[in-house]
């Protein structure tokens, strides 16, 4: 597994060409601004309706405007956060360390429901 730190696993995506048009300079500087060196990343970053969705290692899942990288919204789990988010029908599904799998309103990151899996 290779980890990659807040801002490089985030400038990754936006080099790729996911978000062209958000200006990356920006995105960075606010990324920075909410996630100033919080820890190591192993979470791959997913992109829904220009929100930027990151599991972490300091136990939060982050919502992060696309365009400016401010942070909209976070959960914390009681565990580290390395599988990548993903998004469907406005409700954004991710593994923690802590054995659950959560559902999250997209949109304010409210608990809409987990899973302990057992592990």
């Amino acid at each position: 597994m290779h980890a990659y730190t807040p801002l490089s696993s985030i400038a990754a995506i936006l080099l790729i060409g996911v978000l062209v048009a958000a200006p990356a300079a920006a995105f960075a500087v606010g990324f920075e601004n909410i996630h100033a060196t919080k820890g190591t990343m192993y979470s791959s970053p997913t992109v829904a309706n220009w929100i930027v969705y990151v599991g972490c290692w300091d136990h939060n899942i982050y919502a992060l405007n696309a365009g400016t990288g401010m942070k909209i919204w976070n959960y914390t789990t009681k565990g580290a956060v390395a599988s990548s988010p993903t998004v469907a029908n406005g409700i954004v599904y991710v593994g923690s360390y802590d054995g659950n799998i959560y559902a999250l309103n997209a949109r304010t990151g409210g608990k809409l429901w987990n899973y302990m899996t057992g592990a």
